[in-house]
C-alpha cells in the first residue's frame, strides 16, 4: 500500500485474527480503535501517536493483511451526501 492517508478508515479483516499475529502494544491499541468510522487521524489523536508511528503501525497491519480499507473520510469533501441533500432541498422549494 502507498502512504497511509490520515483520512483513511479501516476495519479489522474478518478473515484474519489479530491474536494470530505477534502485535506490539501500540498495534493492539490501534486495532482496538478500529470501528469503521474513525479515521487514521482520529485514532492517532486518541492514542497520541506521531506521524511516523502512525505510518509504521498502519503499514505493518496492512501488510499483515489485518486491516481492510473501508473508505476515505468525506469530512473534507465539499459535495458529500449531506451537502447534496441540502442543495436539492434548496432547489426543490
Amino acid at each position: 500500500m502507498n502512504k497511509i492517508d490520515e483520512r483513511m478508515i479501516f476495519v479489522v479483516n474478518n478473515e484474519k485474527t489479530p491474536e494470530d499475529n505477534d502485535l506490539l502494544h501500540l498495534e493492539w491499541a490501534v486495532v482496538s480503535q478500529l470501528d469503521g468510522r474513525k479515521t487514521v487521524r482520529q485514532i492517532a489523536e486518541n492514542l497520541s501517536l506521531n506521524s511516523s508511528e502512525v505510518e509504521a503501525i498502519f503499514q505493518k497491519l496492512v501488510s499483515d493483511e489485518l486491516l481492510v480499507l473501508v473508505n476515505k473520510s468525506e469530512e473534507n469533501n465539499i459535495l458529500n451526501s449531506n451537502n447534496i441533500c441540502n442543495l436539492r432541498s434548496l432547489y426543490e422549494n
